[in-house]
């Protein structure tokens, strides 16, 4: 799957931004004395909830004081596997792989915060016996993704959705080290769906789709917060 400008430029700008944000402090210390410098966020249960994608992040404080912060986040999907029974009455399992890579910028109102940024997210989509293809609501959404069973169980399919994404959330501290929030989202990918056929027909040994997504969410994570 070929990677245009359209995701260069943003990923080169989180990083340009971030490289910004570090070196503007000057003589500010990059975390203040007092504050933490790391936090795992969860999202119980969005899978049940809203079929909204399960995620945890690990995000890494580089400026954090009194009235605003600016972290690194690296995430991943869970729970997100699609379980599919074909018409034949075999059942087979998605297996996917997700990355998230991004940044985010807060200001803070007492024990309330208002934060915003962008992240890439790379995915990709495994199975059996059946070509995949994503509706548009596949960027956040786990039983988005379309099956087609006009294959051999025995072909094997894969599907790659690269995508730049942006963020705004609020969060609110309940107790020391803990915080609750929402976080709503937009995105654009890029997908390709390919199936590799395992006895190849009149010399054709695999069939490709590729096309683009788009989705807005205002409810992609209600989350659970953890300082440390």
């Amino acid at each position: 799957m070929k990677v245009n400008n359209l995701f260069i430029r943003p990923i080169l700008f989180l990083l340009l931004l971030t490289s910004f944000q570090t070196l503007s402090i000057g003589q500010e210390s990059e975390v203040d004395i007092g504050y933490l410098k790391n936090s795992i966020l969860i999202t119980p249960l969005m899978a049940v909830i809203d079929d909204t994608k399960s995620s945890i992040y690990y995000k890494r404080y580089l400026i954090r004081n009194s009235s605003k912060f600016l972290n690194v986040r690296l995430g991943t999907e869970l729970l997100s596997n699609v379980n599919h029974t074909y018409s034949t009455g075999f059942k087979e399992k998605m297996t996917s792989i997700n990355f998230k890579l991004g940044i985010e910028y807060g200001v803070n109102y007492g024990k309330s915060t208002l934060y915003f940024g962008g992240e890439f997210s790379n995915s990709r989509y495994k199975m059996n016996g059946a070509m995949m293809y994503p509706n548009q609501d596949a960027l956040f959404n786990s039983n988005e993704i379309n099956i087609d069973e006009t294959s051999s169980i025995r072909d094997e399919s894969t599907l790659k959705i690269l995508s730049i994404i942006g963020f705004l959330g609020f969060k609110y501290q309940i107790v020391n080290r803990i915080n609750v929030g929402l976080e709503s989202s937009i995105g654009y990918g890029r997908y390709n769906s390919e199936l590799i056929y395992a006895d190849p027909i009149f010399s054709f040994t695999k069939n490709s789709l590729e096309g683009s997504l788009s989705q807005l969410i205002p409810n992609r994570f209600i989350f659970l917060e953890f300082e440390f």
